[in-house]
C-alpha cells in the first residue's frame, strides 16, 4: 500500500479466529470473542510501527483437521487479491492442525508478501523458536516435495522411453499439435535451427554465432503468456546469445532423441538435423583443454563483498561481480559490478550505469557504513530519543504484569480449593451460594488470564526492541575496527547483515538534481558519477542527522588510489530497527 512520503506504511492486518465443538467441551481454547481480544491487543503493541486491524474472519465449530472451511477461504482470497498485509491468529494451529495444509498456507502468504503472526506463541523468524518451527514445516514440505518429484520422475521416464516429448515451452524449430500431441517442425523457424547448426560448425564459437544472426536481424521466438486473470504477456524477440546458441546446438531433442536423466531414447518427432551434422557442431562449441585452462585462469579469485546487494537503478537487474580483460601492474585482473543486460548483450544494451569498478565501490560502501560509526554521540542520542517512551514504560509494565501474575495464581489456587472442597463434601452437600463463588472465581480467573496475556505480549516486544537497537547500535561503532582485522568472508558477513540492498543510478552533477530523498548520496568513482541508495536492515538509527545539518550528502571517491574521502553524509531518517 503506498503512503506519503515520510508516513508508515500502513500494515494491513486480519485477524483469524478459529474454535471447534470438542475444543469448546475440553476448554482448551478461549471462546472467538477471546482469541479475537488477544489478536488485536498484539496488533495494537504494533500500532507505531502501522499496524492496523482491518479485517476479521472466523470459523466456529469447524475442526482443524483441514481447509475446508469458509473463514479460512476468505482469508486466502483475501491475501490473493492484497487486501492484507499481515494475518494474525491466537496459535498456529488455529489456522489447521495438518502440516501439509498449513506449509501450503504459509507458501501463499509468501508468495504474496503476507507475514503471518501467532499471537501467543511468539512465531517470528526472527527468534530461534520461529526459526525451528518454520524449518520443520519446510523440512516436512521438503519431504512431500521429494516424494512428488520421486513419483513425476517416474512417470516422467516412462513417457521418455517411448518417446514422447516430456513438456515445457515449444523448442524453437518445433511446433506442438495438440490433436496429436507431437511435435512437428515449423515451417519457417526449422531452417534457422539448421542454420545455427551449420554456422557453429563453420565459425567455432557460439558469441561469433549469435552476433551472426543479430547483424542479420534475427530475433528468438516470440511467446504469448497467458496469466490467470487472462490478460497476456508478450516475451521473447530478444537479441540471441551465446548461452542460448549453446542451449539449441546442445540439445539432443533436434537430431530426434529424447533425453532423460543420462539416458537417450529415440524420439517420435522427426529431428531437424542429422545426428552427423549434430556431433560436428558440438565437437566445435567444446572448448580444448588449453581453451579451458585459459577460461580457468580468467576466473574471478576476488572475493566481492557486495556480490547480491546491487541493483541497477535503471534497468532493475543485479549488478553482478564481472572480471575485466586488462590487469593491473600487479597482474591482477580489474574487477567490475556489470548490469546483467550489459553482460548479455555487450555494447547492444542501452543501460547507462553498465560497469561500476568493483574495489573503489567495495570502498565507498565500507566507507559509508564507517561514517555512521563516527558519530557515537548521534547514535547515543538517537537511541535515547527513539527509546525514552519504550524505557519508562517497562518499569510499570513489569509492575502491572506482577500483579496481574500474582492475582491470577491466587485466583487459580482458589478455583483449585473449589474443585478439592467439592469432591470432599459432593454433589448434594454443595450450597447455591458455594456454587455462585465458584463461577464468579472461574469468571474472573479467566478476566485476569486475559489481562496476563496482553500485559506478557506488551512486555516482550518493548525489550526485544530495546535490545536490539543497542546490538545495532554497538555493531556500527565497531563496524571500521572489526573491518580492519576481519578476512575477507568474514567481511562480506558483515556488511550482508547491516545492508540489506542497494541501488545504483548514473548520475551528471550539471543535469540532474540530488533527490531530497533520505539514504541518497551521490559518488564519484574515476571519472563517472553515481547516485547510491543503501538500504541498511536498520535504517533509522540516525533518525535526527539529516534534520540537524550535521552531513551533507557527497560522498566522493578520489584518484585511482581505491581511497575514499568522506564529507559525512546523509542516511535515512526511519527507525534502525524492525
Amino acid at each position: 500500500m503506498k503512503t506519503r512520503k515520510g508516513e508508515k506504511k500502513l500494515m494491513r492486518c486480519a485477524i483469524y479466529t478459529r474454535v471447534s465443538t470438542d475444543d469448546q467441551a475440553r476448554g482448551d481454547y478461549s471462546s472467538l470473542k477471546s482469541q479475537k481480544d488477544i489478536c488485536e491487543h498484539y496488533i495494537s503493541v504494533h500500532q507505531m510501527e502501522g499496524w492496523g486491524s482491518t479485517a476479521y474472519f472466523e470459523d466456529a465449530g469447524y475442526s482443524g483437521k483441514d481447509m475446508n472451511r469458509s473463514g479460512i477461504q476468505a482469508v486466502i482470497s483475501a491475501v490473493e487479491m492484497g487486501k492484507i498485509d499481515v494475518v494474525v491468529t491466537y496459535k498456529i494451529d488455529r489456522i489447521t492442525r495438518s502440516l501439509p495444509d498449513f506449509y501450503q498456507f504459509w507458501q501463499k502468504l509468501e508468495n504474496h508478501d503476507v507475514e503471518f503472526v501467532s499471537a501467543t506463541q511468539n512465531f517470528d523468524t526472527a527468534t530461534p523458536m520461529g526459526m525451528l518451527t518454520l524449518n520443520m514445516l519446510l523440512s516436512f514440505g521438503q519431504f512431500e516435495r521429494e516424494l512428488t518429484a520421486e513419483r513425476t520422475a517416474h512417470k516422467l521416464n516412462e513417457r521418455a522411453k517411448h518417446g514422447k516429448w516430456n513438456g515445457g515451452w515449444v523448442p524453437i524449430g518445433y511446433a506442438y499439435d495438440k490433436t496429436t500431441q507431437h511435435l512437428q517442425p515449423h515451417p519457417e523457424e526449422a531452417s534457422l535451427v539448421r542454420e545455427i547448426y551449420e554456422l557453429a560448425v563453420k565459425l567455432k564459437n557460439a558469441t561469433e554465432v549469435a552476433k551472426t544472426l543479430n547483424q542479420t536481424g534475427t530475433k528468438t521466438r516470440k511467446r504469448v503468456l497467458i496469466r490467470k486473470d487472462g490478460t497476456q504477456r508478450i516475451v521473447g524477440e530478444k537479441r540471441f546469445r551465446c548461452d542460448r546458441i549453446q542451449g539449441i546446438v546442445s540439445n539432443p531433442l533436434y537430431k530426434g532423441i529424447i533425453k532423460h536423466g543420462e539416458q537417450e531414447y529415440p524420439a517420435e518427432h522427426p529431428g531437424l538435423v542429422s545426428a552427423k551434422l549434430w556431433d560436428a557442431a558440438n565437437a566445435a562449441l567444446t572448448p580444448t583443454p588449453t581453451q579451458r585452462r585459459g577460461l580457468l585462469l580468467k576466473c574471478d579469485k576476488h572475493l566481492h563483498l557486495l556480490k547480491g546487494l546491487l541493483t541497477c537503478g535503471h534497468c532493475g537487474l543485479s549488478l553482478t561481480p564481472y572480471p575485466g580483460g586488462k590487469k593491473d601492474k600487479n597482474g591482477n585482473p580489474y574487477l567490475y559490478y556489470s548490469c546483467t543486460n550489459v553482460v548479455k548483450d555487450g555494447s547492444a544494451a542501452e543501460c547507462p550505469v553498465r560497469n561500476i569498478p568493483a574495489r573503489s565501490f567495495e570502498d565507498v560502501i565500507i566507507g559509508y557504513i564507517g561514517e555512521l560509526g563516527r558519530h557515537p554521540e548521534i547514535i547515543k542520542a538517537t537511541i535515547f530519543a527513539s527509546n525514552q517512551a519504550k524505557l519508562k514504560a517497562l518499569r510499570p509494565l513489569k509492575s502491572s504484569f506482577a500483579k496481574v501474575d500474582q492475582e491470577y495464581r491466587q485466583l487459580s489456587d482458589a478455583v483449585r480449593n473449589c474443585v478439592e472442597t467439592a469432591k470432599k463434601k459432593g454433589a448434594d452437600h454443595i450450597s447455591e451460594d458455594f456454587m455462585r463463588e465458584a463461577d464468579r472465581l472461574a469468571a474472573r480467573k479467566h478476566e485476569v488470564e486475559l489481562e496476563r496475556e496482553k500485559l506478557r505480549i506488551e512486555l516482550e516486544y518493548r525489550e526485544k526492541v530495546v535490545i536490539d537497537e543497542k546490538v545495532i547500535a554497538d555493531s556500527l561503532l565497531r563496524f571500521e575496527n572489526l573491518m580492519k582485522v576481519l578476512p575477507p568472508e568474514e567481511q562480506k558477513e558483515l556488511i550482508q547483515l547491516i545492508v540489506k540492498g542497494i541501488t545504483v543510478n548514473q548520475f551528471e552533477p550539471n543535469k540532474d538534481k540530488l533527490p531530497t530523498q533520505e539514504g541518497v548520496f551521490k559518488t564519484r568513482i574515476r571519472t563517472s558519477w553515481y547516485l547510491v541508495n543503501v538500504e541498511l536492515y536498520a535504517s533509522d538509527l540516525l533518525a535526527r542527522i539529516s534534520k540537524e545539518g550535521k552531513i551533507s550528502s557527497d560522498f566522493t571517491l578520489v584518484g585511482s588510489s581505491g581511497r575514499a574521502r568522506t564529507c559525512d553524509l546523509v542516511v535515512n531518517s526511519h527507525p534502525l530497527y524492525h
